[in-house]
């Protein structure tokens, strides 16, 4: 069992930033705190379950799933989040898993993170707080965001509408029109893709608009399960179709090891027995794709004129959390999921867009590279149309079904 301990925030920042994807051990008052933490610099994102040794029926932990280790680890890195004390149980426990990598939360470490709780919680400092972890956040991820990746990672929306409409979506739905993905396209590009990188890649993501809205869903999954026979592929669905899906789904589903992994929104759809629905269809690795519902979140707005010299490309990339971590797959290009939806809103708004424009240095091409390492270089640097982003300007954003106003996304 490979092993290390985490002294101060920094070092904690730093790990998480590097990480794909981690798993929590221990959700009492320091798995909270740790959760806190991160959530404060835009990490918490990252944590995808939490284990516990001895799980309670229903547990929840800020959205996410609540998993006994008695039934088995499944994730390349865990985070004990307790105290030191527990320590040396828990790597008792633990022994066996040799191909996994831990890591424990020190005294000190635990110590600081309750010092800045406490003060984010008063109130009284928490500009200064916020300043602190944000620079030390921002550092970190301007750092790690210039690595080329290793493994692909990527998405492919097999529908571009939606049956929510979220307010401000992030991918344009509602102002889209009825329409599925290609599937004989879909095909060619992920043969495509398989071929340049030899069958790897760390996950796929099917989504939308909702993708499940799709009636050829589970060809799409197949597909990429055929070409990227270890790769962790999954539906990203907001649950309201789940329990209209036929029994042949599920089967396919199960046979292929596709999950079906939700996002929570304010909506009279309880998601906690939803998830327990579909595990009952034997889809175990099933889960929550983020945290609590998104009845409240912060989002970043489009410049259509960022003629500006503070308009600057590499800086609203290097504070987007899409930089160097979303790749987006349609037609034979890849690029982030805002180039490749941006569409939907400059057919909404011709006039109000009619200054925005792409570049070469905004798609690659699959079919005019002659290697995976080419698509890594490329999402290691910023998009020509990043200028557009104002990364740096946030508004708060209430839950609500889009009017499909203008002002939703500028």
């Amino acid at each position: 069992m490979k092993n290390l301990i985490i002294n101060n925030v920094s070092e904690l920042l730093l790990l998480f930033a590097s990480k794909e994807e981690v798993a929590l051990y221990g959700c009492g008052d320091v798995g909270k705190l740790t959760f806190c933490l991160l959530d404060t610099c835009g990490l918490s994102w990252k944590i995808k379950r939490v284990y516990v040794t001895n799980k309670k029926e229903n547990d929840c932990f800020f959205g996410r799933e609540i998993v006994s280790s008695k039934c088995g680890i499944n994730d390349e890195f865990v985070l004990v989040s307790t105290s030191e004390q527990y320590h040396a149980e828990i790597m008792e426990e633990l022994k066996d898993k040799c191909e996994i990598s831990f890591a424990f939360t020190s005294e000190a470490l635990i110590a600081e993170m309750r010092m800045l709780e406490y003060h984010r919680q008063s109130g009284c400092e928490i500009r200064q707080v916020h300043e602190q972890l944000g620079n030390i956040s921002c550092r970190i991820n301007s750092f790690v965001k210039t690595i080329p990746l290793r493994q692909l990672q990527f998405s492919v929306d097999i529908t571009e509408h939606c049956n929510l409409n979220c307010i401000g979506c992030n991918h344009f739905s509602p102002l889209a029109e009825n329409e599925f993905l290609n599937i004989e396209r879909f095909e060619k590009d992920i043969k495509r893709l398989s071929f340049l990188a030899q069958g790897d890649a760390y996950r796929i993501e099917l989504m939308g608009g909702e993708p499940l809205l799709n009636p050829d869903a589970i060809k799409y999954a197949i597909i990429a399960r055929e070409n990227f026979p270890n790769a962790s592929i999954a539906f990203l669905s907001n649950g309201l179709l789940v329990k209209k899906m036929p029994k042949n789904f599920f089967e396919d589903c199960v046979k292929y090891d596709i999950s079906i992994d939700l996002t929570p929104y304010p909506i009279e759809l309880d998601y906690v027995e939803l998830i327990d629905y579909i595990k009952k269809q034997g889809l175990i690795r099933s889960r929550f794709q983020t945290g609590a519902n998104y009845r409240v979140w912060r989002k970043s707005f489009f410049d259509l004129d960022p003629r500006e010299p503070s308009s600057n490309s590499a800086d609203n990339w290097l504070n987007c959390i899409q930089a160097n971590n979303c790749m987006n797959l349609r037609n034979g290009k890849l690029s982030c999921v805002t180039i490749q939806k941006i569409k939907h809103f400059i057919n909404a708004f011709p006039e109000e867009t009619k200054n925005m424009y792409f570049t070469p240095r905004d798609f690659i091409d699959i079919y005019q590279i002659d290697n995976v390492e080419e698509i890594f270089d490329f999402f290691a640097k910023p998009f020509a149309f990043c200028k557009y982003c104002k990364t740096r300007e946030t508004r708060e954003i209430q839950w609500d079904v889009s009017k499909k106003n203008i002002d939703e996304w500028v």
